[in-house]
């Protein structure tokens, strides 16, 4: 039965967007066939979503450990993006959230998704990190969009 195995515990960065994980995020996914683990230092905006929404849709809620899983699976690509986008609304589904958002972020991360899974894939291939390096801002700042 897919679980969270911790809670989740992070920092906020000085920048205001990012954060910070202090310790691993461990979520046992049945969809994606064992364990999803987010190591502590990992950097993430929580979910994606445009600044002009947040008022409806923020990008940290009651889905901010399974934004912080998809996060994940998006930037290592050990899994398929179908995959990712499923453990999303696998893990959204565990933890409560209310079925209209679940849909709503679930159809997002499908229509919009493709962009941050290239991008991703880019920065990687680059030599950057989402690992938090314990300075003021995100492992990749400056990097540009």
């Amino acid at each position: 039965m897919s679980k969270f195995l911790n809670a989740l515990q992070v920092t906020p960065l000085p920048d205001g967007l990012q954060w910070r994980l202090n310790t691993a995020l461990m979520y046992e996914s049945d969809l994606a066939g064992g364990l999803i683990q987010v190591p502590a230092q990992f950097c993430t905006d929580f979910a994606s979503i445009p600044r002009i929404v947040w008022a409806i849709l923020p990008p940290w809620g009651r889905y901010g450990a399974a934004a912080i899983a998809h996060d994940w699976c998006y930037w290592q690509q050990n899994v398929t993006r179908d995959m990712a986008d499923g453990v999303l609304r696998e893990a959204m589904t565990l933890l409560g959230v209310d079925k209209a958002t679940i849909d709503q972020v679930y159809t997002a991360v499908r229509l919009f998704g493709q962009h941050a899974w290239d991008h991703n894939a880019e920065l990687r291939a680059a030599g950057y990190t989402r690992m938090s390096t314990g300075g003021d801002l995100p492992p990749y700042a400056g990097v540009p969009a």
